[in-house]
């Protein structure tokens, strides 16, 4: 079997598998009162593998240019308060699903879908969850604030964001879902 049919073939295998996990435990219709984020404390090795696998994936294709993070560091990210930590991994979320939903590269095929589909899932249960804390934009920190306009300026950027967002992809999931996650559950 050809290298690159194998490869296709594992890309569409590992993508079928992406967002069962999470939409498995997740199933459930909500009722919209409640902000239960427990699902993502510890993200599904098959999910994180394929975040990778399309991060690496698409390093290989398009050669990447830009290192400065899209995403805030994780110290930045606890220093806000929980309520402020949600609107800005959703709204982190949020831009990681538009700016991906840009990406044009047909190699990516069915594994970006799949990871499209994830991200809008998880951008879902955020939204969720930052309307139930009715925090308004002018209650919102100074830092906050900041970040979500650096963010939107970053987003703006069209030659870069791509690449920086998946460049941040596996820290996102792994590191600002989990965080906002473990304190989540009311």
């Amino acid at each position: 079997m050809e290298m690159r049919t194998r490869s296709v073939l594992l890309t569409v295998a590992v993508s079928l598998l992406v967002c069962g996990p999470l939409v498995g435990a997740a199933g459930e219709k909500s009722d919209g009162r409640s902000c239960d984020l427990s699902i993502f404390r510890t993200p599904p090795p098959v999910v994180m593998r394929t975040f990778q696998h399309f991060q690496n994936h698409y390093v290989r294709i398009r050669s990447p240019r830009y290192t400065t993070p899209l995403v805030a560091s994780l110290d930045v990210l606890t220093g806000l308060s929980v309520p402020e930590r949600r609107v800005l991994v959703r709204a982190e979320f949020e831009i990681f699903t538009q700016v991906l939903g840009n990406v044009t590269e047909e190699t990516l095929g069915v594994l970006w879908r799949k990871v499209c589909n994830t991200l809008n899932f998880i951008t879902d249960r955020l939204t969720q969850c930052v309307m139930m804390d009715d925090l308004n934009t002018d209650q919102y920190s100074t830092e906050l604030s900041l970040l979500l306009k650096r963010l939107k300026e970053l987003k703006d950027d069209p030659a870069s964001s791509s690449d920086r967002a998946v460049g941040d992809l596996v820290q996102l999931l792994n590191e600002h879902l989990t965080c906002v996650a473990a304190r989540s559950s009311r």
